[in-house]
């Protein structure tokens, strides 16, 4: 039976020590989880979807999450940076990412219902959802 992985928010800001909301001992988690994920093998595995916790600097300021955190993990920063590579998973096995978010955030009006789906070698349209970006994409860092 396959199985399907979900790796949740293993960002710069979350696992460097130097991170915005660095969690203590988490960067020696990012080489063993690298090598783990690096072993699965497709007969065994349906996909994995790396899910990444996402904001906007125009925007934060005013999301109730930043009354508890410091600005964290903003889109197309090194903060937002995936820690671990997807390019050392088999490439037969499908790979996700999911970004997700205070439900403020967005960089512009009706952001949240935009859904672009992008598949190895080609790209194509989703249908709406309440999710930013979700791609299905190979040997590209995120």
């Amino acid at each position: 039976m396959s199985r399907f992985v979900v790796v949740v928010d293993t960002q710069w800001d979350f696992m460097a020590g130097e991170g915005a909301l660095s969690v203590a001992g988490a960067a020696a988690l990012v080489a063993p989880m690298q090598a783990w994920l690096s072993a699965l093998q497709p007969a065994d595995v349906a996909g994995v979807l790396f899910t990444f916790d996402t904001h906007f600097r125009e925007t934060y300021a005013a999301s109730p999450e930043a009354a508890m955190f410091p600005i964290h993990c903003v889109r197309d920063t090194p903060g937002w940076a995936n820690m671990l590579d997807i390019a050392l998973l088999d490439p037969a096995i499908p790979a996700w990412r999911i970004e997700k978010g205070c439900s403020t955030c967005g960089p512009s009006p009706g952001w949240r219902s935009r859904t672009r789906a992008i598949r190895a070698r080609h790209r194509s349209r989703a249908r709406r959802s309440s999710v930013a970006w979700l791609r299905n994409t190979r040997r590209t860092s995120w």
